[in-house]
């Protein structure tokens, strides 16, 4: 589960790692981008926007040029 999708009532009780949606969804695009090429990621991004809605997309993005 990703840290800004968890019930509020629900505390992690050890050190897991804390990512977010958005970082997940950078991170693995970075990754599947590095094998596939640039185009995978532009179609990809079109997906999130789709399933997610701009603002996710666009957050996603940014993340991955800042990698």
């Amino acid at each position: 589960i990703h840290i800004d999708a968890k019930p509020a009532f629900y505390d992690f009780a050890d050190d897991c790692p804390r990512i977010t949606g958005v970082d997940f969804t950078a991170r693995a695009l970075t990754d599947l981008q590095e094998k596939f090429g640039g185009d995978f990621t532009n179609q990809a991004l079109v997906q999130l926007r789709s399933m997610h809605g701009d603002i996710f997309a666009q957050a996603v993005a940014d993340r991955i040029v800042r990698s």
